[in-house]
């Protein structure tokens, strides 16, 4: 018996100690190195492609090679050789032009129209001259941004017309009549649209104008010319005034092709915003002239236009504080003007300054041709081109042409007799009497 409890305990020691040995079947074991977590190389970052550029898309072009005559003059011959419109960039013509006069003949503007809408083109040098029996080919431009390009939506050339004006030797003038040119490949079908002016700024038998658009941000400010009449239509000295200023440099010409033609006026402001440090748009207006008469381009010579242009949030009775400093030559109910000085035009001649605040409503001022003015013994031609229009005010610098051939020194003599202030058709509107003593 004793002998069996002893085999039984020492089973039960071999099986507690079986027991306590054992290992679960699924738990995998393996050495201290091995259970640490592998170390691995992080992977070098992928770089990011740079994106494919989108290609710039080559500018539809236009043209056709007439190589016509258009000419109705015997004195000068003018050959169409080629007409061509670059999207956003230009409308360009190539001339032959022939002075079979015997005098020469000089040209400085070039107005012309594609499809109704009209330009005044830019010659490369500013000016021509053809001397008797010469031939020249001429280039002309006229530009295009892509705001103005999309605002004409030309797609096709259809008609053509160049209105030439020029001056001879001799001091004579001419008009030179062309026939205009049709483009026999354009579809037969094509229509060139225009805006629609729902409330013209100026209205009258001879022309409605409206408002485009006012880009602010670039000091732009496009507005459209519907012609009424069967005559070309020159818009000169054109003058536009911001918050009541207007500038000497800011100044603008138009054409609208005869037979109802239709251009768009491009203003720009920045000259005037940076010369008076202008951030915000107040009060917006335009003067200037027209005639139908060519060569005319002076105010003076054509009935006048005046009209504000309306600012979104704008107000139409802003006043600035204008900078009054010099001597008082006039100041009544029509104008002030305040005597500067002495300065160099735009041009670079010898002249005298003035500020001139407009009071009037509705009326253009300027101070034009006239003899009246004595500089010492010197009574020069003086003049202006400067509009200053209702309600503005600006820095008007008068050339000075002397009678004697000499210098004029304005600030060394005394400078007496009148001065006077114009309106449209060289009517006069006030006079200064004057009598300004050296201050040396």
């Amino acid at each position: 018996m004793k002998r069996l409890r002893g085999v039984l305990f020492v089973t039960a020691i071999l099986l507690v100690f079986t027991a306590c040995t054992a290992q679960p079947a699924e738990q995998v074991t393996g050495s201290a190195e091995s259970s640490a977590p592998a170390q691995t190389t992080a992977p070098e970052p992928t770089a990011t492609p740079e994106p494919t550029p989108e290609p710039t898309p080559e500018p539809r072009v236009l043209s056709f090679s007439p190589n016509t005559e258009i000419s109705k003059s015997k004195a000068l011959s003018i050959v169409v050789k080629d007409v061509s419109y670059t999207q956003n960039q230009s409308i360009d013509l190539t001339l032959s032009m022939t002075n079979n006069d015997s005098d020469n003949w000089s040209f400085n503007t070039f107005n012309g129209s594609v499809n109704g809408w009209g330009f005044v083109y830019l010659l490369p040098e500013g000016y021509l001259s053809i001397d008797p029996g010469a031939s020249t080919e001429v280039k002309l431009s006229a530009p295009l941004s892509p705001a103005l390009d999309a605002l004409l939506n030309i797609t096709d050339l259809q008609t053509v017309t160049l209105s030439v004006s020029g001056y001879s030797a001799l001091g004579n003038m001419q008009d030179f009549s062309c026939d205009p040119l049709i483009n026999a490949a354009c579809a037969a079908d094509y229509t060139q649209t225009y805006p629609a002016i729902d409330s013209p700024l100026y209205d009258s038998k001879t022309m409605q104008i409206g408002l485009l658009n006012i880009d602010w941000e670039n000091r732009l400010v496009y507005l459209f010319v519907d012609g009424l009449v069967s005559k070309n239509i020159l818009l000169t000295s054109l003058y536009p005034a911001v918050n009541g200023y207007c500038l000497e440099e800011a100044n603008f010409s138009g054409y609208i092709p005869g037979d109802h033609g239709k251009t768009i006026l491009v203003l720009d402001l920045s000259a005037i915003t940076e010369q008076y440090s202008i951030d915000s748009l107040k009060k917006l207006a335009l003067s200037g002239a027209w005639t139908t008469k060519a060569g005319y381009l002076g105010y003076g010579f054509g009935d006048y236009i005046t009209f504000p242009i309306p600012v979104e949030g704008g107000d139409d009775l802003y006043t600035p504080e204008y900078d009054e400093t010099g001597d008082v030559w006039i100041d009544n109910d029509v104008v002030k003007l305040i005597y500067r000085g002495s300065a160099q035009t735009q041009y670079g001649e010898d002249g005298i300054a003035f500020l001139l605040i407009n009071k009037t409503e509705n009326k253009p001022l300027i101070i034009d041709y006239q003899q009246s003015l004595k500089f010492g013994e010197d009574r020069p031609y003086i003049y202006s081109n400067t509009l200053v229009a209702p309600g503005s005010a600006g820095i008007v610098t008068l050339s000075l042409y002397s009678m004697t051939g000499q210098p004029i020194f304005p600030e060394d003599v005394p400078i007496t007799g009148s001065l006077t202030i114009n309106s449209s058709g060289f009517s006069t509107v006030a006079t200064a009497k004057v009598d300004q003593q050296p201050k040396g």
